[in-house]
């Protein structure tokens, strides 16, 4: 590849804010449009050869979706089995992570996998000797030329860490979902069992050590599910000399997860990033634009907020949530002057994603996450539920759905 081709611009982009230090900040690499163009005729014959399970980023018919109805589906079936079932969830953070890939390593594995051997030749080329410089206000820093990781902000970095962490191991007992560096690692608990979550994350960290990863123990959190009023306290875990915090809730793909599963502050967030967006319709229905044009704003400045992940957490919304989703739903209407009013509620734009994705996992039996079991009538059997997160969750809503409409 040239050497022109692999040369990259980082711009610091602030992952919080007030960053002041160099961590706070995500190193973006632009690189060449003619280098990205290549990239991406190369980018198949890397994806092709992922074959991990548990890896749900940048595979055919795949998407966060799927990650978010596999970790849910899990854990309800799990609370649901017995009154005091619980499940630990440590969602694990990489310092760094793609650019932390060891280009020798991540060739030993490609060899394995038995990728063509220009392109695994190609490969390496692409990710040793690289310049780059950081690019800020307005100031240029001299150039240096490095041979490790993979650059943020290209093509194929989230498809070679997904590659490089295929063989990440984990035991029989234990769950792994990956969606690219974002990771979840679960255990499935009784009232009564001992954890051994603990050694397994040893295990990972140890992995992790050989295959030049590094977890962030200050960013990985664990999530403790359960249907008890009083919640089980399992011994907190540790990563070297770092204990790992016990949280309430986390964000998990956009998605903020509470341990019983509600989605109050995850719909305070959408709520809240919506009624931004509100000023959008209202400008152009002073403008006095085509209906058309309204409807087309609406859709893909707002409702693709209030769609995301929604056929998903639907059915464990309150009352006072889908209340809020109508309330900016109205106010669209209102300031549209009429031109949204078929748009319908939040029940009629979950009704209409619903049964996309659901006559996508149940007609398509290779695209689907989710195992269904199918009567000799040709109907799904119904899910069995003792507790609400059971009844209501997404399996449940897309078979009744299914039945319904067959």
């Amino acid at each position: 590849m040239p050497d022109i081709w692999k040369s990259a611009n980082i711009v610091p982009l602030p992952k919080t804010k007030g960053a002041s230090q160099p961590k706070d900040f995500r190193p973006i690499a632009l690189t060449p449009i003619l280098s990205k163009c290549l990239e991406r005729l190369v980018a198949p014959e890397i994806t092709r050869h992922i074959t991990d399970e548990t890896q749900y980023a940048y595979k055919t018919n795949r998407s966060t979706d799927d990650a978010l109805i596999t970790l849910l589906d899990k854990i309800t079936e799990h609370i649901d089995r017995a009154a005091g079932n619980y499940v630990r969830a440590v969602f694990i953070d990489y310092s760094s992570a793609f650019n932390t890939i060891n280009p020798t390593s991540l060739i030993h594995k490609m060899v394995k996998k038995a990728i063509d051997n220009n392109i695994i030749n190609w490969t390496y080329n692409f990710l040793t000797t690289r310049s780059q410089r950081v690019k800020a206000n307005g100031e240029i820093s001299h150039s240096i030329t490095t041979s490790t990781g993979s650059p943020q902000g290209c093509v194929l970095s989230p498809r070679l860490f997904s590659l490089y962490v295929e063989d990440m191991p984990v035991s029989d007992s234990f769950t792994i979902i990956k969606y690219a560096d974002d990771t979840v690692l679960l255990e499935f608990l009784t009232s009564n069992q001992p954890s051994s979550l603990q050694s397994e994350v040893n295990n990972l960290k140890q992995w992790c050590d050989d295959n030049s990863l590094s977890i962030n123990a200050s960013k990985t959190k664990e999530v403790v599910f359960s249907n008890k009023r009083s919640d089980p306290e399992p011994p907190p875990i540790t990563i070297g000399s770092h204990h790992i915090e016990q949280v309430e809730s986390y964000k998990y793909l956009g998605t903020t997860i509470h341990k019983k599963l509600n989605f109050d502050a995850n719909t305070d967030a959408i709520i809240s990033k919506a009624e931004k967006r509100l000023f959008i319709v209202k400008q152009l229905a002073k403008l006095k634009v085509k209906p058309s044009t309204i409807r087309l704003a609406y859709k893909t400045f707002l409702e693709s907020v209030l769609l995301y992940h929604l056929p998903i957490i639907y059915g464990h919304l309150s009352a006072d949530n889908i209340r809020q989703y109508n309330h900016v739903i109205k106010s669209a209407c209102s300031l549209s002057r009429g031109q949204l009013e078929d748009v319908g509620n939040i029940d009629d734009v979950y009704k209409r994603a619903l049964k996309t994705k659901c006559l996508r996992m149940t007609c398509t039996s290779s695209e689907s996450v989710l195992v269904f079991d199918k009567l000799p009538s040709g109907r799904l059997r119904a899910v069995k539920h003792r507790v609400n997160a059971r009844k209501f969750c997404f399996r449940a809503q897309c078979i009744r759905f299914y039945n319904k409409i067959f």
